[in-house]
């Protein structure tokens, strides 16, 4: 559990896995040609912050190239720097734009977009798809930046659950309120096939993540590659479970309106 104590600005400390990447990435990139030695490397999640602990979310973005207000060097520094800013009580929402930056009419009008979601709370599901769209566009004019998005949904109560319970659940599904999900995009993909992310947490780590829903059988399959598992795992006996289990209730994945596909899982 991550807290933090901070002053009323929205600014705290680096937690401890922010400050190993601080600390070890200018090692790590001291070979890599100094043209290609720009990096930020940028987190956000939940955490808990000022005292009484209150959770919030937040991003903390490591980085070679920008000073702590998001000025930008000419050139890349032999150190890094880290900031760290968490969303504020009388805050409806924060973003922080890495890599290649908006122009400054597409910046306003995201913003814009983004206020009118929040003024009619509207879910998760459209601001995603905003984001999507700004990355989308920008590939199309800068060549650094790729036209296929992953995107990562943490809701409030997918946090809740991790603190409270020290479990969590991710779904291939589009974002929403309840469950921690990620969703695959690019121009002209099929929906019913996602992608998901490369995953690390306590000694467990697994990637190449794919889920592909089958309308005609009303379920989904997922498949993984595990890299890793904790010692206390690896070193007992042979697992004789299935990794994923079938949910017993239908839940809609990436599906038309009125056209749900229950979740189930293989492996």
């Amino acid at each position: 559990m991550d807290r933090e104590d901070s002053s009323g600005g929205g600014l705290s400390r680096c937690s401890n896995g922010e400050r190993t990447l601080l600390d070890r990435a200018p090692s790590g990139l001291s070979a890599t040609p100094r043209e290609l030695r720009r990096h930020i490397f940028l987190f956000a999640g939940w955490a808990h912050f000022e005292a009484p602990p209150v959770l919030r979310p937040y991003f903390a973005a490591i980085t070679n190239f920008l000073d702590a207000s998001g000025q930008r060097f000419l050139e890349p520094l032999d150190s890094f720097n880290a900031s760290r800013r968490y969303l504020r009580q009388q805050e409806t929402h924060l973003c922080f734009v890495s890599g290649e930056a908006l122009s400054k009419a597409r910046a306003e009008l995201l913003e814009r977009n983004l206020r009118r979601l929040i003024d009619r709370e509207i879910g998760p599901k459209e601001a995603t798809r905003l984001l999507v769209e700004e990355v989308i566009n920008t590939s199309k004019q800068c060549s650094t930046v790729g036209f296929k998005v992953l995107a990562f949904c943490i809701p409030k109560k997918g946090a809740e659950q991790f603190f409270s319970k020290r479990t969590a659940v991710m779904l291939a599904a589009e974002p929403n309120t309840e469950t921690t999900s990620f969703s695959y995009f690019e121009d002209g993909y099929v929906e019913l096939q996602q992608f998901g992310p490369t995953l690390t947490c306590s000694g467990f780590a697994t990637t190449d993540i794919k889920t592909e829903n089958d309308e005609s059988q009303n379920r989904q399959s997922s498949q993984v590659r595990i890299l890793a598992l904790p010692k206390s795992v690896a070193q007992s006996a042979p697992r004789t479970a299935p990794i994923f289990k079938s949910r017993r209730m239908a839940r809609s994945i990436i599906a038309s309106p009125g056209n749900p596909v229950q979740y189930t899982s293989t492996y």
